[in-house]
């Protein structure tokens, strides 16, 4: 649950945003909405706090493995994070943690707005956290989502190629607009594909190869079109993830309806 502040609070989050976890802190936390967990925690920082361990679950990356190790459930009484305090937040304590949340402390996942709306505005690096809902969707700004495990996915258009693309936050520094796995690939107009010199370490230290590609065609996310997004192609995710594009965007997350509104600052947009 959250509690609503006395005012609106916009705070920085690009680089990570500034959390107080049962009142100590500040923490520096990223933002990760492709993360179906409240948040995810050093155990460093877990056992500094003695945070009590409620249960035992998989650490799974995009893809599932059967033999994915066992991770420690923690409980936050209280975080407050942009005027809001979020009680009984629940989250992860992996032991290799520390590569996926690089310089800060953990990342706040998707499970943890679950009962607000939350706002990234990636342009003018503004997060900011309400209870008013969206309007309904109307097809352009406001999208409908699906979520599986949490995480939500919007219908797109990759070269007149439907998909149902996740809105991985923690995907923007990819280097790329979107990412495709390769038999979703094989069904699109592609240019320059290269293989890429190095692949890609899951959370679980699993190794996967990488090309990357423009594509010859356009993304289209309801009204906003963007011109011949970079590809980056791998097996490490079995689904279409939007990635860099999400730079460009505003993004205001309504879980409670499932809806999303999408908004591409200073750029005309089609009827």
């Amino acid at each position: 649950m959250a509690q609503e502040p006395s005012s609106p609070t916009s705070v920085p989050f690009k680089n990570g945003v500034e959390v107080k976890i049962n009142g100590h802190g500040p923490y520096q936390f990223g933002i990760d909405t492709g993360a179906s967990t409240g948040f995810t925690i050093t155990p460093e920082l877990s056992r500094e706090l003695s945070l009590p361990v409620t249960s035992h679950t998989q650490s799974h990356s995009a893809m599932e493995h059967a033999n994915d190790p066992s991770v420690d459930v923690v409980h936050i009484d209280d975080l407050l994070l942009a005027g809001h305090l979020f009680h009984h937040a629940i989250g992860i304590a992996p032991p290799n943690a520390s590569p996926l949340v690089k310089n800060g402390s953990g990342l706040l996942g998707i499970g943890l707005f679950q009962d607000v709306v939350v706002r990234l505005d990636y342009p003018s690096n503004k997060l900011s956290i309400s209870e008013q809902s969206l309007p309904p969707e109307d097809g352009k700004n406001i999208l409908k989502y699906n979520d599986v495990h949490l995480r939500p996915y919007v219908d797109i258009l990759l070269g007149g190629v439907p998909a149902n693309a996740c809105i991985d936050t923690g995907a923007k520094d990819s280097g790329a607009d979107v990412t495709v796995p390769p038999d979703f690939a094989s069904r699109l107009h592609l240019q320059n594909l290269v293989k890429l010199p190095y692949g890609w370490t899951d959370i679980n230290r699993r190794n996967h190869e990488m090309s990357r590609a423009t594509l010859d065609g356009d993304l289209t996310i309801g009204s906003i079109v963007v011109h011949n997004p970079t590809l980056l192609i791998t097996d490490s995710v079995p689904f279409v993830n939007l990635g860099s594009v999400l730079n460009k965007l505003v993004i205001t997350l309504d879980a409670r309806n499932h809806r999303v509104k999408l908004e591409m600052p200073g750029k005309t947009q089609p009827e």
